[in-house]
């Protein structure tokens, strides 16, 4: 039971990062989907929520491999939030950036979830023995 609560908490701050703004100009908002490199996080994090309760060692090495991805592409995420060129088509506003609760969701659902993937045991396939 703790385990689908971990899960759905970390299923719920996922959804939540795609929902808040990862940044601030001013009054000016930008969510994630307005960021440039938002599709690698995006597919880190689905590789990392669908592979997290097969239980074959494979399916958990890729559910780390993209809890990896998520974590690294946050970072830059959040790095990249303050390159105003990248945001802004024309004039860029003459105010410094800051960071909204986006990535602090994001970094908290990878983090939940690759502690629910580490967590939970895993094993290899069996061999089926008298089956012809």
């Amino acid at each position: 039971m703790t385990r689908w609560v971990i899960y759905g908490l970390a299923v719920a701050c996922t959804a939540t990062a795609l929902l808040v703004p990862w940044t601030h100009y001013g009054d000016i908002e930008f969510g994630l989907a307005r960021l440039p490199g938002w599709p690698n996080y995006l597919a880190g994090v689905v590789v990392l929520h669908v592979c997290t309760w097969w239980q074959a060692v494979i399916t958990r090495i890729a559910a780390l491999a993209g809890g990896v991805v998520a974590v690294a592409m946050t970072v830059v995420l959040l790095v990249r939030a303050g390159d105003a060129a990248a945001l802004f088509d024309g004039p860029v506003p003459a105010v410094a950036p800051a960071l909204g609760p986006g990535g602090i969701f994001a970094i908290a659902g990878v983090l939940l979830n690759g502690g629910l993937v580490v967590g939970l045991p895993a094993t290899a396939p069996r061999p089926r023995v008298g089956v012809l």
